[in-house]
C-alpha cells in the first residue's frame, strides 16, 4: 500500500499515440493521476474510464496529468479507447504483474 509522500515504484510504459510514458520524466506542475483498471473485460472500468475522460481537462486546468493504465496489450487497449470513445485521456498498456505488485495491485 502507498501512503501520501511516499515515493512511488518506477512507472515506464508505451502508451496509444503519445509515446512512451516515464512517469520520472512527467511534467505536470501538480502530479499525475494514475487509473489503474482492469482491462477491456471489465465494464465497471470502461464507466470508470468515460468519467475521467470528461475530467481530463478540468485537472488540466489544475496541472494535473492523466493516464490510464492496465495490462492489456496494445489491441485490447485501443479497443478499450474506442468502447468509451475517447480523445483526451492518455492509455498506457502492457504494465506487467511484477509492476502492478510493486504498486499494490
Amino acid at each position: 500500500m502507498l501512503i501520501p509522500r511516499q515515493k512511488t515504484p518506477d512507472l515506464s510504459l508505451p502508451t496509444l499515440d503519445h509515446g512512451a510514458f516515464d512517469l520520472s520524466a512527467e511534467q505536470s506542475e501538480r502530479g499525475t493521476v494514475i487509473c489503474f483498471y482492469r482491462g477491456l473485460h471489465c465494464p465497471i472500468c470502461a464507466n470508470y474510464l468515460t468519467e475521467l475522460e470528461k475530467r481530463v481537462d478540468d485537472f488540466a486546468e489544475r496541472g494535473v496529468s492523466t493516464i490510464a493504465v492496465s495490462s492489456d496489450g496494445e489491441e485490447r487497449t485501443r479497443a478499450m479507447v474506442d468502447k468509451i470513445g475517447s480523445t483526451k485521456l492518455r492509455f498506457a498498456y502492457d504494465l506487467d504483474l511484477a509492476k502492478a505488485k510493486e504498486w499494490g495491485l
